[in-house]
């Protein structure tokens, strides 16, 4: 796909891998709806894809709401007429035992990670039919490898990869196409916003017991969706051979993994203790 002059709406586009995904796009002259919750960062970002020869329209949301997530295309297809890439990207993390989640720290981290994708896309299907665009799902590797403490984050993860799956399935005759996107541990501010529980606060071990493997930057994600696109690809996409090896032990050798991170838990427990 050349991907001058298409139009894209990204979400959580004001910092991390949303941002990155926005500035790679706009050097390729892209038109982009922003969508994001804090307005002067989204308002940085914005001035910068129109430095590097994009164009860009803001949008204040929270998608972790059906009407949100709905008005990130709507405000696309209002402004631009068209929608060519929707780029699914938000998301808020959990850190913590699950017993001590409550029903808001659930709910938030479903409704963001999970439903958000799943409204978005509804929404968007009838402005990409035939367009030979593509729909981008920013999912994680713990999608394949489910991780303690990480529970809620995984689990919504792990179904976003279900549902790309279908996706992509069930809207390619449509002209379509679906990426799933499997980052690692990737170097951003996301843990700032994460929802952590008392006993994840009191241990202090989420760096010890979340960042498995090699750490990257949002850049390694972005320059890797902008290259997806531009070569039509769909299906599973993952950052570096590192990130496809990892999905592929998680896959083949389960029972080795879930040692490791069952080792990996003890050992943040006899911290804490």
């Amino acid at each position: 796909m050349n991907l001058e002059n298409k139009v894209g709406a990204v979400t959580g586009a004001s910092s991390g891998i949303g941002r990155a995904i926005a500035l790679d796009m706009a050097s390729k002259k892209m038109k982009l709806l922003l969508a994001a919750r804090r307005p002067s960062l989204l308002q940085e970002v914005s001035n910068e894809v129109t430095r590097r020869g994009g164009e860009a329209t803001v949008l204040v949301a929270d998608v972790s709401t059906k009407e949100g997530a709905e008005s990130v295309v709507k405000e696309a297809g209002e402004r631009f007429g068209s929608l060519d890439v929707l780029v699914n990207n938000a998301g808020v993390g959990f850190f913590g035992p699950l017993e001590e989640a409550t029903d808001a720290a659930i709910e938030k981290v479903i409704a963001t990670n999970l439903m958000a994708p799943i409204y978005s896309t509804r929404a968007a299907i009838p402005l990409m039919k035939g367009r030979h665009g593509a729909i981008v799902n920013i999912s994680s590797l713990s999608a394949f490898a489910p991780q303690p403490w990480l529970s809620l984050y995984s689990t919504t993860k792990a179904a976003l990869r279900g549902f790309s799956t279908s996706m992509q399935l069930e809207l390619q005759p449509l002209g379509i196409r679906v990426i799933g996107v499997y980052p690692g541990y990737i170097r951003t501010d996301f843990e700032k916003a994460e929802v952590t529980t008392d006993a994840g606060r009191k241990t202090g071990r989420r760096e010890e017991m979340g960042k498995p493997g090699v750490v990257l930057d949002a850049t390694n994600v972005s320059k890797t969706v902008v290259k997806a696109l531009e070569n039509d690809a769909e299906g599973e996409v993952f950052i570096g051979a590192s990130g496809r090896v990892l999905a592929l032990v998680a896959t083949h050798l389960s029972p080795l993994v879930k040692r490791y991170w069952r080792n990996r838990y003890r050992r943040v427990l006899g911290s804490a203790g």
